[in-house]
């Protein structure tokens, strides 16, 4: 196990289950509650959902689910009645991240190789989703997540202002789709 030590970078630290993730602070645009996420019908469990941000659609992933697959079944922790949502651009994208807690913005200064034995029994989906552990000055680990890399394949950057449409079997789904747009183009 090799430890290596470089300039300290800003990691913003948050818990799924008893896990500890960090992810670079440069890519988080901000952390919200929310207590609503729809769920889409015929869509994979790598989609939590979709939940509305300031009259803009937020697509939001469960981080255990694409980096542990279904081995990591589990209901989203609500705190008081709301779901954590880290939102991280991506390609221009913001993209909403379910977790459980967030928890603060920390410097790593330690870091080792990620290691099959630090994974509590559980199997990645792709040993490449966390090739890094950080290590806290209490010695506890962090999983360091690219979120590039977990969540940048699954899905499509959206080009266009235009208006959401709406189809009619959207109504039984108690969800107003008519009341949001997409962003435009580059905000």
């Amino acid at each position: 196990m090799k430890s290596s030590l470089h300039t300290p970078e800003k990691y913003l630290v948050f818990q799924i289950v008893k896990d500890v993730y960090g992810i670079k602070i440069d890519y988080i645009k901000e952390v919200f509650q929310t207590d609503k996420i729809l769920k889409l019908p015929k869509t994979s469990q790598v989609l939590s959902g979709i939940t509305e941000l300031r009259g803009y659609i937020l697509s939001v992933f469960d981080l255990s689910v694409l980096l542990w697959g279904a081995q990591f079944d589990r209901q989203a922790e609500k705190k008081n009645g709301n779901y954590n949502v880290l939102v991280v651009t991506i390609k221009g994208q913001d993209i909403g991240i379910l977790v459980d807690q967030v928890n603060q913005i920390l410097k790593i200064r330690s870091f080792t190789d990620a290691d099959q034995s630090k994974f509590k029994g559980k199997e990645l989906v792709d040993e490449s989703l966390i090739t890094q552990i950080g290590i806290l000055d209490d010695q506890s680990d962090v999983f360091i997540v690219d979120p590039e890399k977990v969540i940048g394949n699954y899905f499509t950057v959206l080009k266009t202002s235009e208006k959401l449409q709406v189809q009619e079997d959207t109504d039984d789904m108690d969800f107003d789709f008519s009341q949001y747009t997409l962003p435009d183009e580059g905000s």
